[in-house]
């Protein structure tokens, strides 16, 4: 693609190529972290008609989970033909996440959420964990729910709030009927060594079966809970229901967890606590950065196995 305007991928005269604008477009530098993934997922076929790893699309999809079309065709099992792809692309690009040359190096305005007085300070809690009632994760589902807990996240959480892209499930955590924590799965980092290592996959296997591996990219429990033994409990049981919820909502299973804690800030003893394997450090690039320079903290690596043939499969 080239000009100075900017040209809706589906304008292109063939399918071809508009799917390599795409990956053209999609593999040009910028400060858009999810860009160089979606042109690394893409594995095309020879064939103009044949098919495209449906992996792609979650890494292309981003925070588009309101646009019904978009979800439809990411939550499709199977593959996924070019057409389709490219009407994704189009979506992508009228709702401003992907950008044609012109526009590269553009990055969209943060979302924000402003304390409100539905995320307030609650009842405190501070009995042990055994002496609550039922502890029980439920699925954020809805608008009004989503952006509840999208705004505690950025009022209490010290990372505050940024959009997942991809796969994922966020849930509310309660005691009873009183909220105690946000937790949320998403799709996992593109390059680990020190997980690589653990799993002992090749760099072939890694790109078909990265799936299979989920993040947990936020942990919060709300700051007037203070109920020793709940951080662990939450993880426990979160590592129970994510693969059943997973299941029904991506036709597919995860078989291994991860997550990265700022040693300098904590030290991981909920994890340690719920049977979460130290396996290293990060190198402080970012999760989807293809950056080689230190650009954040370095964070511990934190795996939990959710097979016991965990490596097997994810070595196929």
């Amino acid at each position: 693609m080239s000009g100075a305007q900017d040209q809706p991928l589906f304008r292109q005269p063939s399918v071809q190529q508009r799917l390599e604008d795409f990956v053209h477009v999609s593999s040009q530098p910028t400060h858009h972290p999810y860009r160089r993934q979606c042109c690394s997922n893409a594995r095309l076929s020879q064939s103009p008609q044949g098919p495209i790893d449906p992996g792609c699309l979650d890494a292309v999809a981003l925070d588009l989970r309101d646009i019904q079309e978009i979800g439809q065709f990411v939550e499709k099992a199977g593959t996924v033909d070019i057409d389709h792809c490219s009407a994704i692309c189009a979506h992508l690009l009228h709702a401003e996440c992907l950008w044609t040359p012109s526009r590269i190096g553009v990055v969209r305005k943060r979302a924000h959420f402003a304390p409100t007085p539905a995320s307030d300070a609650q009842t405190p809690i501070k009995q042990p964990v055994h002496e609550l009632q039922r502890i029980t994760l439920q699925v954020v589902s809805g608008t009004v729910a989503s952006r509840l807990w999208n705004e505690y996240v950025a009022r209490y959480h010290y990372l505050g709030y940024t959009p997942m892209s991809g796969s994922q499930i966020r849930y509310n955590v309660f005691a009873g009927e009183q909220l105690v924590a946000c937790i949320s799965f998403g799709a996992c980092a593109w390059k680990l060594k020190d997980r690589e290592k653990f799993i002992g996959w090749s760099e072939e296997q890694r790109q078909k079966n990265l799936q299979l591996v989920v993040n947990n990219a936020r942990f919060l429990v709300l700051p007037w809970i203070e109920s020793k033994g709940l951080a662990s409990k939450i993880l426990s049981l979160a590592a129970r229901q994510l693969p059943i919820d997973w299941l029904n909502r991506y036709g597919f299973r995860p078989v291994l967890l991860e997550t990265f804690v700022e040693y300098e800030r904590h030290r991981g003893t909920c994890y340690k606590a719920a049977n979460w394997i130290n396996v290293g450090r990060t190198a402080g690039r970012g999760k989807k950065s293809i950056s080689h320079k230190k650009l954040i903290p370095a964070k511990d690596i934190w795996l939990y196995p959710l097979r016991k043939n965990f490596a097997a499969e994810l070595c196929q």
